[in-house]
């Protein structure tokens, strides 16, 4: 079947010879493109195909319409619009286009130069303002104003793609859901679209070109997250650091006009673009009171998540704690937070806080260097030893009325209860893996390695009896952890694994009652708050919250970061946290923040950043330096560097990790646990780069492969193995072909890596 160009030029013959693909928008494909009527260069421009699919092309051509009105010389105008049809008559292709312009983006510019002069920021900013004022005279808001959307030539910008969002918006009607489309781009949004409110005014375009201008100006948005979602949140909820603080350099009346730009409420903006740059031009302008910038400001109306209560910081790195709430009233009811000093080591299983808040048991080495359950209350400065619990290990679980623990001594090894005061511990179960919680109900809940229920969560009276299962495993499950009995009696949350290392963990909730689950977000470790909200944390770090219905097992409001940078264990990537029913949590910081691909040229000179692609890994350029492959959360992405379109080549079917190019550009190989029995045990697969077609296994060895490279001539597939005993890793050549074994190059008594 021809190719989307050669289908597109045939369709188009006529009118327009299309030259080459030039890139990936949001929404659309671009083409150079000859206009054969008018002898000029166009950019034509091609509606993704899961667009298409529902939009209608009748509205959407109409609806487009709409922006051809606009005249002014900061405006990329529209030159023509239509469709292609199939010979069935059903639309194949919708497209517009637009003047080709020589120059770059001012996303290109920003990339290069991560940060702008100020005169020429405020210029470009200045000028984009002029043409959105402009547009709103005539009725037409942009809806997503980004530095992609805004091109440089000859040192003027000129806003492209006007309107676009809205006839796509108008003309998919209430079936933009199903296009898979977010309009506006996370980092530019205002908090009135990432709240999806039905009304958007011009005031919406000055938020979204203030947190551009404040971009050239800092190097990074108004607000960044390791997620669209965490994104929203921290629009929705957070202030704005005032740019002086990044840029001590930018001038007083820019600081406040970025400033009121971003406010929260439209109403409390500019009315206007004009005023906006008027502002930015104008050396008296100030705000007419002072901003202010603190906790609780700025807040949403809708489940706001606000830090109240105790903060305790780890002095030695290690932790902080804080009491939160989830509100529904205004700022003003927010407390500030406290902050008390630790200095005692906690290693990654960070214990458990008492219900009520007011102690907090963990495991520590004694003067024997044994382990060991200590209790600290806060009106002590010094923990003390827990008697009888010497040898206690990982998770810990307190007791309702807050005078017993139940602990593990080793992995599996049997559930103990103990006297948090002092006094002999009694053994409930011959062998579990981890303690989960002490529930109301009187059931102490943990992770069972029985041959029954392996992986499972059951259950046991605490006063000790006969074992009770609660959840099955089912097909690809490997272990359930961290069940937390909600107040009713009879839901539960819990974190379902499919692996060991923590990746693609996911957050369930089920009925006691009648069995039944329900998925209710990607993450791991969940806890409920007295609010009703359930707090889970990332294996990016950070700990979310979202309201929830336990009638329904279902989150009910938009889901948003209580905390970033929250420390992960080493092993299964937990965050390190726990919180006690009073809203008290006590978490381990220091996670570090999520790290971002980062492109460089052979003079070391940065010439791009893959903003969207924080926390992903293992890069690697295809042979032509058009596309990059990483690995995120568990599975294999190929992007395109200009565009940023991006093809998803697995879908969480075991952990699939370090992409790397053959040498042809045509496959992506990988290494997965997919088809191994044993999660540790990982085989080389390859997909077509396209994403077409089925993973095709490579490579099953007896040991698991580390990573697989090919030599630049293709003819030597490079495996780092990992070895059993000490010798580490080991590095063999494989020459593919029938019957082939893998030659050994490297099996020396060190650990020998990525040749």
């Amino acid at each position: 079947m021809p190719d989307l160009m050669s289908r597109l030029s045939s369709a188009l013959a006529d009118r327009y010879k299309i030259e080459r693909r030039l890139g990936e928008g949001g929404m659309a494909t671009v083409y150079l493109a000859d206009d054969l009527r008018h002898d000029r260069k166009v950019a034509l421009k091609v509606l993704k195909p899961e667009l298409a699919a529902v939009l209608g092309a009748e509205r959407f051509v109409q609806e487009i319409k709409t922006t051809a009105r606009l005249q002014h010389p900061n405006i990329l105008p529209l030159f023509d619009s239509g469709t292609v049809e199939r010979p069935s008559g059903a639309t194949e292709f919708l497209y517009y286009v637009m003047p080709f312009i020589e120059g770059e983006t001012l996303r290109d510019k920003l990339d290069r130069e991560t940060q702008l002069g100020i005169d020429e920021a405020v210029k470009i900013a200045a000028e984009v303002a002029e043409a959105l004022d402009a547009a709103h005279h005539e009725g037409v808001i942009h809806r997503d104003i980004k530095p992609e959307n805004i091109l440089l030539h000859k040192g003027r910008p000129m806003v492209a793609d006007f309107g676009i969002a809205l006839a796509v918006s108008a003309a998919a009607g209430g079936r933009m859901t199903e296009t898979g489309l977010s309009l506006g781009t996370p980092h530019y949004m205002s908090p009135e679209q990432a709240t999806a409110e039905k009304e958007i005014t011009p005031r919406s375009d000055v938020y979204s070109l203030g947190s551009v201008l404040y971009e050239m100006l800092t190097g990074e948005p108004p607000h960044s997250g390791g997620s669209a979602q965490a994104i929203i949140m921290k629009i929705v909820t957070e202030p704005a650091d005032p740019v002086t603080k990044i840029r001590k350099s930018v001038p007083p009346n820019v600081t406040a006009a970025v400033a009121k730009a971003l406010e929260k409420l439209a109403a409390d903006r500019f009315e206007s673009a004009k005023a906006f740059a008027d502002a930015l031009t104008n050396p008296a302008y100030r705000l007419p009171t002072a901003v202010t910038v603190g906790v609780g400001e700025g807040g949403s109306r809708r489940n706001a998540i606000t830090l109240v209560g105790l903060a305790i910081a780890f002095v030695a790195g290690f932790a902080v704690a804080l009491g939160w709430s989830a509100t529904r009233t205004t700022a003003d009811s927010a407390q500030p937070v406290r902050r008390l000093p630790l200095s005692y080591d906690i290693d990654d299983d960070i214990g458990a806080l008492a219900p009520n808040g007011e102690f907090h048991v963990f495991s520590a080495p004694n003067s024997s260097g044994e382990p060991q359950l200590w209790v600290r209350r806060w009106r002590n400065l010094e923990p003390t030893p827990i008697q009888g619990t010497e040898g206690a290990v990982g998770a810990v679980a307190i007791s309702p009325d807050g005078r017993e623990v139940a602990f593990s001594s080793d992995f599996p090894g049997p559930l103990l209860a103990a006297p948090i005061d002092g006094g002999p511990a009694r053994t409930l179960v011959e062998s579990q893996w981890a303690v989960s919680t002490w529930g109301g109900d009187g059931m102490i809940y943990f992770t069972d390695s029985s041959t029954a229920a392996v992986g499972a969560i059951s259950r046991v009276p605490a006063g000790g009896g006969p074992v009770e299962p609660v959840t099955e495993l089912r097909d690809g499950e490997v272990m359930h952890l961290a069940f937390r009995l909600l107040p009713n009696g009879r839901t539960g949350l819990f974190s379902v694994h499919y692996n060991l290392d923590g990746s693609g963990a996911e957050v369930w909730a089920v009925d006691l009652d009648d069995g039944e689950r329900k998925r209710l977000a990607l993450g791991q470790n969940p806890f409920y708050a007295h609010t009703g909200h359930v707090v889970f944390g990332t294996a990016e770090g950070y700990l979310m919250a979202a309201a929830f219905d336990s009638d329904a097992l279902e989150l009910c409001s938009l889901g948003g970061p209580v905390l970033e940078n929250v420390r992960r264990a080493i092993l299964g990537k937990v965050p390190v946290y726990t919180i006690a029913e009073t809203g008290t949590m006590l978490y381990r910081s220091g996670g570090g923040s999520l790290p971002v691909p980062v492109l460089i040229d052979r003079q070391g000179v940065t010439t791009g950043r893959l903003r969207e692609w924080r926390g992903a890994s293992n890069p690697d350029i295809s042979p032509d330096g058009s596309r990059v492959t990483l690995s995120h959360d568990g599975d294999i992405f190929v992007v395109q560097l200009e565009g940023g379109l991006t093809t998803q080549l697995t879908f969480g079917e075991g952990r699939n990790e370090m992409p790397h190019w053959s040498p042809d550009g045509r496959r992506v190989f990988f290494t997965s646990n997919r088809q191994s029995s044993a999660p540790d045990h990982f085989d080389v697969f390859s997909m077509r780069a396209d994403g077409g077609g089925e993973p095709r296994l490579e490579f099953d060895g007896e040991q698991s492969i580390v990573r697989a490279r090919w030599s630049p001539d293709g003819q030597w597939l490079l495996l780092t193995t990992l070895s059993e005993g000490p010798t580490g890793s080991d590095i063999f050549g494989l020459q593919p072909g029938p019957d082939a074994e893998p030659v050994p190059l490297i099996t020396s008594r060190f650990w020998d890596f990525d040749p």
